[in-house]
């Protein structure tokens, strides 16, 4: 990578921007993803800029993703498996066998 880093070195502040990013989830450091996130919109690199853009659009709810354990994995996993049992059975069978199919869990 130190090659990569000599031979390129506009990709410096990008390579440690993603370190930092990185760190920042690993470590569920919310201040310090915070203020990555701020300095880097204010730098405005041509790599970084759409990125950004998009996470500050969405950025409470990210900001709580870091913070919170809870999520709702569980719940799409189930609405996935009813989902998928609807498209199985779709103009195949009555309400009745759907109803079964979900309701039963090997």
């Amino acid at each position: 990578m130190n090659e990569i880093l000599t031979k390129y070195p506009k990709l410096r502040p990008f390579y440690a921007f993603i370190t930092s990013f990185r760190q920042a989830l690993k470590d569920r450091d919310m201040p310090e993803f915070r203020e990555l996130i701020l300095y880097e919109k204010d730098r405005q690199d041509l790599l970084t800029t759409h990125f950004i853009s998009r996470l500050l659009s969405d950025f409470p709810p990210t900001l709580n993703a870091i913070e919170l354990d809870e999520n709702n994995g569980f719940l799409e996993g189930q609405v996935n498996r009813l989902k998928t049992i609807k498209r199985m059975l779709y103009g195949r069978a009555s309400f009745p066998l759907l109803r079964l199919r979900i309701l039963y869990q090997p």
